[in-house]
């Protein structure tokens, strides 16, 4: 038997080519990455893939520090983009706190406390609803993040960003305007349970 005798194969796989999403690269995205199956992979050429190396990471802490201490603002480069809750965010494993464009130690944004440190039912499900509506918008492609040269007062030391939307928008003022965030002063202390 030859060759030209067997059927052809139609069950055969296809082949995808997948393009570097980074706007304005035309090269071949052989390097795709995806946090978890429920998350649609994304693709990049070798050049733009977002990896960080220990070095690159250490490298990324020192200028956050260096930032924090000169007051100077900075875009941030996250591989991976996660919620925590409402108003804080996940940078490649670090946590991030939402200014909404205001002024660190004067003016922010602040989101009804998740699980235990909610203080009724109701801010537990408010958290929930702010944290969903967080994810929402980060899952838009294209978002900057912009380290404002502050880290908050917490034990964890969280850098205070600001994520811009591809049209200017900054996250935590829409969170702000849809309602579901309030505005943050220090010593003052939102009440979600009335």
């Amino acid at each position: 038997m030859s060759d030209t005798d067997k059927p052809a194969l139609t069950n055969a796989r296809q082949m995808y080519v997948h393009y570097c999403e980074e706007e304005g690269c035309k090269e071949w995205g052989g390097w795709g990455n995806s946090p978890s199956p429920a998350v649609p992979t994304r693709w990049w050429c070798f050049e733009h893939f977002p990896h960080k190396s220990y070095e690159q990471e250490q490298a990324l802490r020192r200028k956050l520090e260096a930032a924090e201490h000169a007051n100077i603002i900075q875009l941030i480069i996250c591989a991976s983009l996660s919620v925590v809750d409402g108003d804080t965010v996940k940078c490649d494993g670090k946590n991030m706190r939402l200014l909404g464009e205001g002024v660190p130690f004067v003016s922010g944004i602040d989101t009804p406390e998740i699980g235990s440190h909610a203080k009724c039912l109701k801010e537990r499900k408010l958290a929930l609803i702010a944290k969903g509506r967080l994810k929402e918008l980060l899952a838009e492609r294209g978002l900057k993040v912009v380290f404002s040269g502050a880290v908050d007062k917490t034990p964890t030391h969280r850098p205070l960003v600001n994520i811009y939307r591809t049209n200017g928008e900054e996250i935590g003022k829409k969170l702000l305007k849809e309602g579901f965030a309030r505005t943050w002063r220090p010593k003052q202390r939102n009440d979600w349970c009335s």
